[in-house]
């Protein structure tokens, strides 16, 4: 008897995996995840109406999720997992942007990932996690959620915020400082360079005039010139240090804060209280 109990631990122990994969592996097309059933039936298939329109338009991923538990080490991680182990995310970069209402922690939670990262820096952060405080701290979670999806679309038709605009993002989803071009150097820097083409042209085809003085037939293939050498002796270097705020581990680059989730992708976004 003991040994067939032993038998059964062992094969419970081997499932376990599976059954938390199970439960953490979703369908990436729903975008809607009310775990902790704050909204209607009406109410998800309204939201989700909204938000596939809305990334149609944003060419961002949305996701909406409320949970009761979380087994994570802060709402953040779980925002940041979820979207990451379950494949969001459009392009190379994976661009896109998740809110959950974590009712475990009592906490609202953003994360961006890719161009989402550039579109929505810290103050609009803020802003929206104000807005969804003021719906969520009265229970109006459908009001949260569909204020959220408003707020991507009206950041979106914004545009880039003026504190990230020398800042863009690479391939695999990573804020990088894009360079910045002075379009008067390179103006005048092209003038230069053609004024100087057309002088050269000009020489080459002057018309030849006869000399009017007797030293300009001077046969200048018999003049000697000595150079004058210079000795090096020393040199002197001046550095100057060029500040960077941009960050590669994480931190502030531009006007975004940056983290870097468990699976090592990089993330924006914060979190409320409420």
């Amino acid at each position: 008897m003991m040994k067939k109990i032993t038998i059964l631990i062992l094969i419970s122990l081997m499932l376990i995996p599976t059954i938390i994969y199970a439960e953490t592996s979703v369908d990436s097309s729903k975008k809607v995840y009310d775990y902790a059933d704050l909204l209607t039936d009406e109410e998800e298939h309204n939201l989700y109406a909204k938000i596939t329109s809305a990334i149609e338009k944003t060419n961002l991923d949305i996701i909406f999720i409320t949970i009761n538990e979380n087994n994570k080490a802060s709402s953040q991680d779980y925002a940041d997992d979820f979207f990451d182990y379950n494949d969001f995310g459009i392009n190379s970069s994976r661009d896109g942007i998740l809110f959950l209402i974590d009712m475990d922690t009592r906490n609202l939670t953003l994360s961006t990932t890719g161009t989402a990262q550039i579109l929505f820096d810290d103050v609009r952060i803020e802003t929206m996690l104000d807005s969804a405080y003021n719906y969520a701290s009265e229970e109006r979670y459908n009001d949260a959620a569909n204020h959220f999806v408003k707020d991507v679309e009206n950041y979106f038709d914004a545009g880039k915020p003026s504190s990230n605009k020398h800042y863009g993002i690479d391939g695999k989803g990573n804020i990088i400082r894009e360079k910045s071009v002075n379009w008067v150097i390179t103006i005048i820097g092209a003038l230069v360079v053609a004024g100087i083409t057309i002088f050269v042209l000009i020489s080459k085809h002057k018309m030849i005039i006869s000399a009017k003085y007797a030293h300009e037939y001077i046969d200048k293939s018999n003049i000697k010139v000595y150079t004058p050498i210079d000795n090096f002796l020393t040199t002197y270097t001046s550095k100057t240090r060029i500040n960077d705020d941009s960050s590669s581990g994480g931190g502030r680059s531009g006007g975004s804060s940056t983290h870097t989730s468990s699976s090592g992708s990089s993330h924006g976004g914060g979190s409320r209280g409420f």
